[in-house]
């Protein structure tokens, strides 16, 4: 279950997370810590108004040769 740290931070799995960041944690954690009021469920879903890309609105990169030279910077001393 997603959830939105409210306040202070929260420790998940070796991680540190502060107020208003999202967490991806456990169902039974994620109760938890919603009823001790550290944080509250949010469902992420992707807008309505946002259209896949089309095959005509993606970029390629242009073509580049092996034998294609980059010069290398100095390094500073």
């Amino acid at each position: 279950m997603k959830v939105k740290v409210l306040q202070g931070f929260v420790s998940y799995e070796r991680k540190l997370y502060g107020a208003g960041e999202i967490v991806t944690v456990d169902d039974t954690i994620a109760q938890c810590m919603i009823s001790d009021g550290r944080a509250e469920a949010v469902s992420i879903s992707q807008p309505s108004n946002v259209k896949e890309p089309t095959h005509e609105e993606t970029m390629e990169l242009p073509k580049v040769s092996e034998t294609t030279v980059v010069k290398r910077s100095r390094s500073k001393k």
